[in-house]
């Protein structure tokens, strides 16, 4: 009869793990042709978006996966224009899973705030939304001396100077 209930148990926690568990593998079957199908796809969009900024900083298949989907969404999308400040890209582009967090910053950002095109008040939100994942010790981001240079502007109120918008 123990040995019923520790296999009843281990089934249920089997079980829950499974339903709660994010399954990123079907991604690049979302078509994203049109306007209407971008539209559709904002819910998994920022899904993908929560999945990358709760998690460390660490490549592996489900990371890929969603990275992959936001950047062909973010090219897809007639709704929201993207571009990257140069500064914030050149100090991230060594590292593509923190690369794909700006991505992550930038595209839950403009959506949930409702930008429709790059401008400082976004850059400033989705770089401040980076940083604050950044300084997370459980996410596992390697401070460089440029991301540390984004990190003291933001605590110096000075992080708006370092911002490029073009």
């Amino acid at each position: 009869m123990k040995t019923l209930k520790i296999l009843i148990a281990g089934l249920a926690i089997s079980l829950t793990m499974n339903l709660s568990a994010q399954d990123f593998s079907k991604l690049n079957e979302i078509k994203l042709t049109d306007s209407l199908s971008c539209s559709l796809a904002q819910k998994k969009v920022i899904e993908c978006c929560d999945y990358l900024l709760a998690n460390p900083c660490s490549e592996n298949i489900p990371s890929l996966n969603v990275m992959k989907f936001l950047i062909d969404w973010m090219g897809a999308t007639p709704n929201y224009s993207f571009s990257f400040e140069d500064n914030v890209y050149k100090a991230l582009k060594s590292d593509m899973s923190l690369t794909g967090r700006y991505y992550a910053s930038l595209t839950k950002t403009a959506i949930e705030d409702n930008y429709k095109a790059n401008c400082l008040d976004l850059q400033m939100k989705a770089i401040t939304v980076l940083l604050d994942y950044c300084e997370q010790p459980t996410n596992n981001v390697k401070i460089t001396n440029k991301i540390q240079k984004y990190l003291d502007a933001k605590h110096n109120n000075t992080l708006k100077e370092l911002i490029v918008v073009k």
